[in-house]
C-alpha cells in the first residue's frame, strides 16, 4: 500500500472518530503550589474519589481534569512532607473552566528537613509516574539527567537499570536492554519510532542525540498493547521539552573542557527557550558540541590453521591473521534543534507541533600499522609476513529529523488522539579515502616478542633491513569512496479510548492502530586502484615516483600505547589526494582493481521497503487496589527488497552483476497480560505475561556482500526467520517521601529463532577450479531457543531522617542486574575440519556438525550490570561520584569456541559538581573516564582469553556555567 492511500484511510478514520464523538464537558485546571514560598510542588496527587481518577501534577505544579459534569466535587491533594488537604469545588455547567489553585502548608514534622528544590522536582515527578504506571517502566527527568555528566543520549540511558552500552570513541552508541542484542529494543522520540542512520541496521546510536535535548526518558521494560511490539528487549522513549508556564522559561549553557589523550579541547553550548501565552505554548531547544579526541588501539585478527611444514587435523591451532596498531584522530561535531507547538483550540482539542533536527559530523584519520602474517611456525614466528603503513581519512555526517503533528480531543465520555508524523534519517561518507603502502622487495620473517603477550612486540631475524625502509614502501592500492544510506518512516496513529467507572471501580477501554510505510536504501561509488605507473601509453607526461615517502608527514609516535611502539611515515590524506588529482591518469585499476571496485560499488547496494500496519484492543480495570490490564495487538509487515550478486570469471574476477528481489510478508499476533497490586500507598506488586518479535537488521536480511577487511566477507540471508519472544515479569516496588524507592523484580524470556552472525574461512568457488581465495565469511543465521531469566534491584534515597546535620545532605542512585541465559544452535563444527574447502553458496548444512545441538550465551547477555552513585547535596553544592559496570558478553562467534568474540568488563568512573552562586546562576565541572577505563575484546572463554582489541581514551573533563530564568 502506498503512502498516499494510507493517508487517506487515515484522515477518513480521523473525521469520522471526531464527528461522532463531540460530546462536551467541563475542565478544572489548576496548580499545586506551597504556601510559604509559592513554589510549584510536581508530582502532587490530586485525588477525586470519583471516576475521574487521579492526576498528579506536572513540572510547574499544574494539573487538568477533564470529563466533568455540573455538580459538587471534593479533591484531596497530598504531596510528600506537606499536610493533605480537601478542597470543594463547584462545577455549574458543562462549558465552564475552573480555574483553581491548592495550597499546602509544610508538615510540622519535617519542617527545615525535607526541602523542594529545583533540582529534586524532576525525580519527585519521574518517581510519581513510575509508581503510577500500568506496565513496568523506568522514568527519568531532565533534572536527574543534569546531575549526571552525560553528554549523549546513549550514556543517559545507560543510568538506567538492566542497560549495557557499547561504546565508539569512548561514547555511548548503542544500547542493550535485559542482555538482548541492541536490534531487540526499538527507540522513540515523542512516540514515534526512529530510522537509523547507519547503513545496513535498524538499530539506532544514541549518541547522535545530545542529552540537553531530552525532557523525560522512559525506558520501558514490559511494553502495553498501544506500542510497537517489534521489541522483545524493551521500547526507549525520549519526550522532548515542553512549555510549561506563562512566565519564559530560559536555560543556556557554556562549557569549555581538554581532552588528555590528544591534549585538545572540547565545548558546548545550548539554548532554549518557553512560555505559554493563553491558549499558545512555544519552546525551542538548541545546542551544539564539539570534541576534539582520539584512541589509541592495538587490534589483532586470528585464524586456527596448521603449522608451516605439518599437517592433519590434529595440528591446527591458533595463530595471528594479522598484528595492527592504530592511531585515531577525531573531531566530532553535534548540532541539535528541537521545538514544540501547542495550540488549545477549545475546552476539548489540543494541537501539537514537534519537531526534532540532529546533525552528527565526525573527522577520522585512521593511522595504522599493520602486519600481515602467513606461514606460522609457531604462534609467536612467522616465516611471510609484511608490513603495511594504511590511512583511512574520512568525513562520516549522519542526520536524524523528526517531525509530527497530531490532536487530543478530550470529552466526558472519550479521548481520541491521532498524528502524523514523518522521520527520516541519512549517512553520508563523501571522498573516503583508504590507501596502503607496504614493504618491498621479498617477504620478511617475523617473531614476536611475548614477554607480555598482549602487548607483543615484532622482531626481524635475518637480514630483514627492508622492514624498516619506509622511505622506499611500494603503493599497494588506493580506494576512495562515497557513501549514502537513507531511511525514511511516514506514520500514521490513532488511538481512542472510552472510559468507565470510578476510580475504584472502574477504568477505559482502548483501541486504534497504526500505518507505517518505511523506505532504506544503501548507494556506494567506488574506485580501487591496484597500481600506478609513472609512465603511461595513453598519458604523455610521465609522474614521478610514488612511495610512502612522497605522500607521508612529520607524524611520529615514539612511545605509542605508553609501551614502546614506534609508529612513523604514515601517509597523508591531503597529500594523497593531491597526488592523485594531478596524476589521476597513471592510476590503473588492474583485474584485481575492477574487480573491487565493482564489489564495493555494487555488493553493499540495496532497497528496501516495508509497509507496517498495526491494530490493537486492550482494556484496563482498577477494582479497588488490584488494576488488571490486557490486551491484544496484531502486527503486519509486507516487505520487499532489491539487492546485488556479483558473478567471477573461473580466475576470480569480475564478470557480471545479477539483480535479486523478492517480497516477504510477517505478521503476529502479540497478547498482553499485566497486573498491579497495591499493597498500601506507595507500594506495588507487578506482574505481566507478554509476547513480542523483533526484525532483523537490513545487512542481515538484505541479499548483499560487503568486504570487511582483505580477507573477510560478509554476506545478508534474506531467509532469515523473525525471532519472537514469551516474557514474564514479577516486581515489587515501593516509594516515600517523593525522592526515595526501592524496588526489585525478576524476568524471563524465552526467545525463538534468535539470530547470531556464524563465521567460517571458505571459498567463494572451488579453489581447485579456479583462483578464489580463502576468506573468513561471516553469514547471520536463526538459532533454535535462547532462555533469558534475571533479577533487577535499584534504589535511590537521601538520608533526611538523620540527626547529623551534614548527613542529611547524602544520597545513594544504585541498580544492579543479573543476567543469564542458554541459547540453543546448531553444532559448529570444529575449525580443525575446515582444512577442507568449504564452499560459500547457500547451503548452510556444511557449516553444522548434523543434527547436534550447541548451548551458548546469547550475544549480548552480559551477567552483572551496576550503577553506583553517592552524591552530597545541599542548598548550595551538589557533588557526585557514580560508576557504571558492565561485565563481558558474547559479541559474535567465531569459526569454533577457541574463536569467539567477546565484548569485555568495563568499570567507568566519572564525577561531577556544581556550585548554585544564586538562584539564576550556576557553575558545573565534570571528568568522565577517570580510570581510562579500555575498549576491550577479546577470543575464547573467560578463563583461556586472548585480546582481540584493545582501545584507549584517557579522560575528558570540563568546566561550564548554567543560566536559569
Amino acid at each position: 500500500m502506498n503512502s498516499l492511500h494510507s493517508l487517506r484511510l487515515f484522515l477518513l478514520a480521523v473525521f469520522l472518530f471526531i464527528g461522532v464523538t463531540a460530546v462536551h464537558a467541563a475542565i478544572i485546571r489548576g496548580k499545586v503550589m506551597d504556601v510559604e514560598y509559592g513554589e510549584p510542588l510536581p508530582g502532587a496527587l490530586i485525588s477525586t474519589h470519583t471516576s475521574l481518577g487521579d492526576v498528579v501534577a506536572a513540572t510547574d505544579g499544574s494539573f487538568e481534569v477533564r470529563r466533568i459534569q455540573p455538580g459538587t466535587y471534593e479533591f484531596e491533594v497530598s504531596f510528600f512532607g506537606y499536610v493533605s488537604q480537601r478542597f470543594t469545588i463547584v462545577v455549574e455547567s458543562e462549558d465552564q473552566v475552573v480555574e483553581v489553585q491548592f495550597s499546602l502548608e509544610q508538615s510540622h514534622a519535617e519542617l527545615g528537613t525535607v526541602e523542594v528544590r529545583a533540582r529534586a522536582q524532576g525525580t519527585v515527578l519521574a518517581l510519581k509516574r513510575q509508581e503510577e504506571a500500568p506496565n513496568i517502566v523506568n522514568i527519568v527527568e531532565l533534572e536527574q539527567i543534569q546531575s549526571f555528566p552525560d553528554l549523549n543520549a546513549a550514556d543517559a540511558i545507560s543510568r538506567v537499570s538492566g542497560i549495557t552500552v557499547s561504546r565508539d570513541q569512548g561514547e555511548g552508541k548503542y544500547v542493550q536492554l535485559r542482555g538482548t542484542p541492541p536490534s531487540f529494543t526499538n527507540f522513540n522520540v515523542n512516540g514515534i519510532q526512529l530510522p537509523s542512520p547507519e547503513t545496513g541496521m535498524r538499530t539506532v546510536g544514541m549518541d547522535i542525540i545530545n542529552s540537553s535535548q531530552i525532557q523525560t526518558l522512559e525506558v520501558s521494560k514490559v511494553l502495553t498493547p498501544d506500542m510497537n511490539g517489534d521489541a522483545i528487549g524493551g521500547s526507549v522513549n525520549i519526550v522532548t521539552k515542553r512549555a510549561e508556564t506563562t512566565t519564559p522559561q530560559i536555560n543556556a549553557v557554556a562549557a569549555g573542557g581538554f581532552n588528555n589523550l590528544r591534549k585538545t579541547g572540547n565545548g558546548e553550548l545550548q539554548f532554549s527557550y518557553g512560555a505559554r501565552k493563553e491558549r499558545f505554548g512555544f519552546l525551542i531547544n538548541a545546542n551544539y558540541m564539539y570534541t576534539h579526541q582520539g584512541a589509541d588501539n592495538i587490534e589483532f585478527n586470528y585464524e586456527k590453521g596448521v603449522f608451516f611444514g605439518d599437517t592433519g587435523r590434529n595440528n591446527y591451532h591458533i595463530q595471528y591473521n594479522d598484528v595492527q596498531l592504530r592511531h585515531y584522530d577525531v573531531v566530532r561535531q553535534r548540532a541539535g534543534l528541537s521545538t514544540t507547538l501547542d495550540y488549545q483550540v477549545d475546552e476539548h482539542t489540543t494541537l501539537i507541533l514537534t519537531g526534532m533536527y540532529n546533525r552528527y559530523v565526525e573527522d577520522e584519520q585512521r593511522r595504522r600499522k599493520v602486519y600481515g602474517l602467513d606461514d606460522a611456525t609457531s604462534e609467536r614466528n612467522y616465516l611471510y609476513g609484511s608490513i603495511h603503513h594504511e590511512l583511512r581519512d574520512r568525513k562520516r555526517i549522519q542526520e536524524l529529523s523528526v517531525v509530527s503533528l497530531g490532536a487530543e480531543h478530550e470529552y466526558s465520555d472519550v479521548i481520541v488522539d491521532y498524528e502524523v508524523s514523518y522521520a527520516r534519517a541519512i549517512e553520508e561518507q563523501p571522498d573516503r579515502l583508504e590507501v596502503s603502502f607496504s614493504n618491498v622487495g621479498e617477504a620478511i620473517r617475523i617473531r614476536f616478542n611475548m614477554n607480555d603477550p598482549e602487548y607483543p612486540v615484532a622482531t626481524f631475524p635475518g637480514n630483514n633491513g627492508n622492514a624498516t625502509d619506509y622511505a622506499n614502501f611500494e603503493f599497494d592500492q588506493l580506494t576512495l569512496e562515497d557513501y549514502y544510506s537513507e531511511d525514511v518512516n511516514l506514520n500514521y496513529r490513532l488511538n481512542v479510548k472510552l472510559p468507565y467507572g470510578n476510580s475504584e471501580n472502574g477504568g477505559f477501554v482502548k483501541f486504534g492502530g497504526l500505518v507505517r510505510n518505511k523506505d532504506k536504501n544503501r548507494d556506494i561509488t567506488a574506485q580501487s586502484y591496484a597500481a600506478y605507473f609513472e609512465r603511461s601509453n595513453t598519458y604523455p607526461l610521465p609522474g614521478p615516483p610514488l612511495t610512502l615517502a612522497t605522500v607521508s608527514d612529520d607524524f611520529q609516535d615514539v612511545n605509542f600505547l605508553n609501551r614502546g611502539y614506534v609508529l612513523e611515515a604514515m601517509p597523508n590524506g591531503e597529500n594523497m589526494r593531491r597526488f592523485f588529482e594531478e596524476y589521476r591518469s597513471l592510476f590503473v585499476y588492474g583485474s584485481s582493481g575492477i574487480t573491487e571496485t565493482r564489489e564495493l560499488t555494487f555488493g553493499e547496494d540495496y532497497l528496501a521497503t516495508e509497509d507496517i500496519y498495526a491494530f490493537y484492543a486492550m482494556a484496563q480495570h482498577q477494582w479497588k487496589k488490584l488494576m488488571i490490564m490486557g490486551g491484544v495487538r496484531y502486527e503486519r509487515t509486507d516487505i520487499s527488497y532489491e539487492g546485488y550478486a556479483i558473478t567471477k570469471t573461473s580466475s576470480g574476477y569480475f564478470e557480471g552483476l545479477d539483480t535479486i528481489s523478492a517480497t516477504q510478508t510477517r505478521d503476529f499476533w502479540l497478547p498482553n497480560l499485566q497486573l498491579k497490586y497495591t499493597l498500601s500507598p506507595g507500594f506495588n506488586l507487578r506482574a505481566a505475561l507478554t509476547y513480542n518479535y523483533a526484525r532483523p537488521n537490513f545487512n542481515e536480511v538484505i541479499p548483499y556482500r560487503e568486504t570487511v577487511e582483505s580477507k573477510e566477507l560478509a554476506y545478508g540471508n534474506p531467509n532469515l526467520k523473525y525471532p519472537t519472544a514469551t516474557n514474564v515479569d514479577l516486581l515489587a516496588e515501593h516509594y516515600w517521601e517523593g525522592q526515595n524507592m526501592v524496588s526489585g523484580g525478576v524476568f524471563y524470556k524465552k526467545i525463538d529463532n534468535f539470530i547470531f552472525n556464524n563465521q567460517f574461512f571458505g571459498y567463494e568457488g572451488d579453489p581447485t577450479q579456479s583462483n578464489y581465495s580463502r576468506y573468513l565469511i561471516k553469514i547471520p543465521l536463526n538459532g533454535i531457543a535462547a532462555h533469558v531469566r534475571g533479577a533487577e534491584i535499584q534504589t535511590q534515597w537521601m538520608a533526611r531522617k538523620v540527626t547529623t546535620s551534614w548527613m542529611r545532605n547524602l544520597g545513594v542512585f544504585a541498580n544492579y542486574t543479573f543476567t543469564d541465559s542458554d541459547a540453543e544452535m546448531r553444532q559448529r563444527r570444529s575449525a580443525n575440519d575446515f582444512s577442507e574447502n568449504i564452499i560459500f553458496g547457500g547451503d548452510y548444512d556444511v557449516l553444522f556438525e548434523g543434527e547436534g545441538v550447541e548451548h551458548i550465551t546469547l550475544p549480548g547477555q552480559a551477567k552483572h550490570t551496576l550503577n553506583l552513585a553517592l552524591f552530597y547535596d545541599n542548598e548550595k553544592f551538589y557533588i557526585k561520584l557514580s560508576a557504571n559496570y558492565h561485565d563481558a558478553f558474547l559479541n559474535e562467534l567465531g569459526v569454533d569456541k577457541d574463536l569467539d568474540e567477546y565484548y569485555g568488563e568495563a568499570w567507568r568512573l566519572d564525577a561531577n559538581a556544581y556550585y548554585q552562586f544564586t538562584e539564576h546562576f550556576q557553575v558545573f565541572a565534570d571528568v568522565r573516564n577517570i580510570t581510562n577505563q579500555p575498549l576491550r575484546y577479546y577470543l575464547g572463554s573467560p578463563a583461556n582469553q586472548r585480546v582481540r582489541q584493545k582501545e584507549f581514551y584517557s579522560f575528558w573533563a570540563r568546566v561550564g556555567v548554567r543560566l536559569k530564568f
